[in-house]
């Protein structure tokens, strides 16, 4: 397995199929809620509202697409930050 990063945004490229993985601590800075409890997880977005969670062997899981879509937003603000 070869993995390859972005040099400006440090996100990680691999050729075989994975699960996206947003950083939390990314999250609450672009203003997300974040309430993670035994009980569960709950994220809330200020732009998509209330996300759908699943937790997977005690991690919180998004539907692909919406994973890759808050990544790409995730992006796009630490780019803006760094300018």
């Amino acid at each position: 397995m070869k993995l390859r990063q972005h040099p400006k945004k440090k996100t990680i490229f691999i050729k075989e199929a994975c699960q996206p993985i947003v950083p939390v601590s990314l999250l609450v800075q672009a203003g997300a809620q974040v309430v993670w409890d035994r009980d569960g997880c709950e994220i809330s977005h200020p732009v998509h509202g209330k996300l759908q969670v699943k937790m997977d062997q005690g991690c919180p899981t998004l539907e692909r697409e919406v994973a890759l879509k808050i990544m790409a937003e995730v992006e796009q603000m630490m780019m803006r930050g760094r300018r």
